[in-house]
């Protein structure tokens, strides 16, 4: 692959400017316009400080976003980009969540695609030394969360959701896959390492619904569980809450996780367990091991050492080994950050958003520019937002956030600001209770707000956040003071001031669904009681989370399942639905979405709903429907609605639909 040469900053004076569009008007419909894509640009799913063939400093990035590896010559001053091997997923997206630089200078990683059932990864190693790919092979699972490199130079990993363990043998070139280590209900997470002792035992660390170290013979395929069925507790979105296993500086394997009867220490030796009072003497052998997150390895062999790397901005710092810094910027290609959705905000401006990297956007509908809020991370997304103001307030992911936005400041509406950091208005934080939101709803008193969504990884049972943004106050109610065990999915104000609410029964990422049936439900918010609850209709087993829900002019509550694609209308008068249609019937499939904003009602009365390939107008006078428009692939999220034109989003890329 030829070299690109480096590059300043993808930023332009006034905002991202939108690319090259010409053709990409649907010939079929000239009323469907491409805006091209508000963030151009890509993330690092972990890197490490390396050297070529010739000892020059390199540093390996891993965009598995768009399928890449990035080689930045931190000496040549040239950047490469090398697609990774076998990339087993498509639209809907993938990912990688582990990585291992081996004592030999080689990379290995694994990628899978965004599912939590079977399916197909690819485990590869990278060889800096030869500037190529030396190994790629399918694996049954997923991707993998956990690698160690043994004593003998054998690479383990362990795969996401079922716990399955490979290895790589690099004397001989062979991979082996060992099987699923443990069996459980809920999606296993062995995100927190790897270790192997001098018996030979693997021994991995399992959560979060119930926490357990793993013990796996090789020599005879013998698996054990090591912590009593009474002893696993629950554990939380965070290393240390799972725990970690580790080699020991002084040749034995230690073990740290969460119990019934608290935090404990175990020494991991010949397939068994033995608990110490306290943490052990060893220190744990440094292994350049990216288990369950997306870290750097930034120091070079020579003493210099990368101390910031901003993929997203195409730039790096380097402190050299005398303690001077210089800022390095390189170049890569991107199709871009995929899109979440959009909205209409203060003014009747379009916003949005997207993820992995997250930025949140202003699209100037006369100049067809996009302007970058400040702020922006590898990690987190939004996925609801209310406007209040000249304030914007997004549902965000992680820690189950309500965050404020002034768009008065410091958003640029001339020059670019240079995406440098920048403060956010307040915040408030949900979880355990609300982790991953899906809904945000501001009340009809114009003050306060209301946040739903799924508890933090491992638990079950989502909460509600009342904000009051006039006094900063907030409150969190359990699901236990809710509905036990279910988590909000979309709420509706209705005209008598309570609020209109809708339940899903999949638990937080990694837990057990323990629900049987979703509901449907009326809150009084200034009670902060439910007064009314019901089994809402749905598939058997179903664990959607895609809902949406809109009150009518007429009274009635519209509601749009994402499973079925039925539209129901519920009298919250009679308590009873008394209307629904079958539009996935006639439509396909709903899009997928994070959050709420797949339906709105417009100044016409009508509603506008967004599926996978059409968008669709529903009349509630008149109970007719019809499709506007064919969409492109890939649409997803919510949708913006302004005086000219519906905006919604399909991958990286804004699209509108002329009225």
């Amino acid at each position: 692959m030829a070299g690109v040469l480096v590059a300043g900053l993808l930023v332009m004076p006034g905002g991202y400017a939108a690319p090259d569009v010409s053709g990409a008007v649907a010939s079929e419909n000239s009323r469907l316009t491409d805006h091209g894509i508000p963030a151009p640009v890509s993330l690092s799913r972990g890197s490490a400080a390396a050297t070529d063939a010739e000892g020059k400093r390199i540093l390996l990035v891993l965009q598995s976003d768009i399928r890449k590896l990035l080689v930045v010559g931190i000496d040549s001053g040239v950047s490469r980009q090398f697609d990774l091997p076998g990339a087993p997923y498509a639209e809907r997206g993938g990912g990688s969540f582990g990585f291992l630089h081996a004592r030999n200078g080689v990379l290995y990683g694994h990628l899978g695609p965004w599912t939590t059932g079977k399916a197909t990864g690819v485990f590869y190693a990278f060889d800096p030394a030869r500037m190529e790919f030396t190994f790629q092979e399918k694996t049954a699972d997923t991707y993998a969360m956990s690698f160690h490199e043994d004593r003998d130079g054998v690479i383990w990993a362990a795969l996401y959701p079922n716990a399955q363990l490979i290895s790589y043998d690099q004397k001989t070139g062979k991979m082996t896959d060992h099987g699923e280590l443990n069996q459980e209900s809920w999606y296993q997470y062995p995100r927190s390492g790897i270790a192997r002792d001098r018996y030979g035992w693997v021994y991995v660390i399992i959560g979060y619904t119930r926490s357990q170290i793993l013990a796996y013979n090789p020599a005879d395929g013998t698996r054990r569980a090591l912590l009593p069925e009474a002893r696993r507790a629950a554990s939380r979105d965070d290393r240390d809450s799972v725990g970690r296993v580790f080699s020991g500086t002084d040749g034995e394997v230690y073990g740290r996780t969460i119990t019934t009867d608290g935090w404990k220490y175990f020494h991991l030796t010949n397939g068994t367990a033995v608990e110490l009072p306290g943490a052990p003497e060893a220190e744990p052998v440094p292994e350049r091991a990216a288990n369950g997150g997306w870290p750097d390895f930034p120091d070079f062999p020579d003493g210099s050492r990368v101390v910031k790397l901003e993929v997203p901005f195409k730039r790096l710092t380097l402190r050299e080994k005398d303690g001077s810094t210089r800022q390095i910027h390189f170049a890569y290609d991107a199709p871009g950050a995929k899109l979440v959705g959009v909205f209409t905000g203060p003014g009747g401006e379009v916003y949005g958003t997207t993820a992995y990297p997250r930025f949140v956007f202003r699209f100037d509908r006369e100049s067809g520019r996009f302007f970058p809020h400040p702020e922006t991370h590898a990690g987190g997304h939004w996925n609801a937002w209310v406007v209040r103001g000249n304030c914007i307030y997004g549902g965000f992911y992680p820690w189950g956030m309500i965050r404020e936005i002034d768009v008065t400041r410091p958003w640029s509406r001339g020059e670019s600001t240079g995406l440098e950091s920048a403060d956010y208005g307040r915040s408030v934080r949900s979880t355990p209770h609300i982790h991953r939101p899906n809904t945000l709803l501001l009340l009809r008193d114009g003050d306060r707000m209301i946040l739903g969504g799924t508890p933090d990884y491992g638990h079950t049972g989502g909460g509600l956040t009342i904000f009051n943004a006039a006094t900063g106050e907030s409150k969190t109610l359990s699901h236990e003071q809710l509905l036990p065990n279910q988590s909000t999915i979309a709420l509706a104000n209705l005209p008598d001031g309570k609020v209109f609410g809708v339940t899903g029964v999949a638990a937080g990422t990694g837990g057990q669904v323990l629900a049987k049936e979703p509901e449907f439900y009326i809150f009084d918010p200034d009670t902060e009681k439910i007064v009314f609850h019901q089994v809402r209709p749905h598939r058997p087993g179903d664990t959607s989370m895609v809902y949406d829900a809109v009150c009518g002019d007429d009274g009635l509550v519209y509601l749009l399942d994402g499973a079925t694609g039925m539209l129901y209308g519920f009298d919250p008068g009679k308590r009873a639905i008394v209307r629904d249609y079958n539009l996935g019937a006639v439509y396909g499939e709903v899009a997928s979405a994070s959050g709420t904003g797949i339906m709105h009602k417009d100044a016409d009365h009508c509603l506008y709903l967004l599926f996978r390939r059409a968008l669709v107008r529903f009349d509630p006078a008149t109970g007719k429907h019809e499709k506007l428009t064919e969409l492109p692939p890939g649409v997803v999220g919510s949708m913006a609605l302004t005086p000219e034109a519906i905006y919604f989003c399909a991958g990286s890329h804004l699209w509108s639909w002329r009225r």
